[in-house]
């Protein structure tokens, strides 16, 4: 686990990591930390936060379910502008582009998404 001044960064996977990740891992100070090592409760167990993937159900992530935080979280400690999230199955980019066009009426408005 690599320190970043006051936090560290490590991730956990069911599979081995490619020579890709573990280089784009360690250009950033973070460590890879795979199944074969530690189960997945286990490891949430030794950290403080944690940020699964949408897919991963909170039952596997044990008492480290208490621990979560999404990105959304993350992102509303460093931006202190109001913020309209629209998430859902359907129709996301079709309404995220007409509130958009619909606020941007009233001043500069940033529209991102993944």
């Amino acid at each position: 686990m690599q320190t970043h001044g006051l936090f560290s960064l490590s991730v956990w996977d069911q599979r081995e990591p490619l020579a890709n990740e573990l280089t784009m891992l360690a250009g950033v100070g973070a460590s890879w930390v795979s199944s074969s090592e530690i189960g997945l409760a286990a490891f949430c167990e030794t950290v403080d936060v944690v940020l699964p993937s949408p897919g991963v159900r909170p039952e596997l992530l044990g008492e480290g379910s208490r621990k979560v935080v999404s990105e959304l979280d993350l992102f509303s400690h460093v931006w202190d502008k109001p913020v309209v999230a629209i998430s859902g199955t359907l129709g996301k980019t079709g309404t995220t582009v007409l509130v958009n066009e619909l606020l941007s009426q009233y001043g500069p408005v940033a529209m991102g998404g993944n």
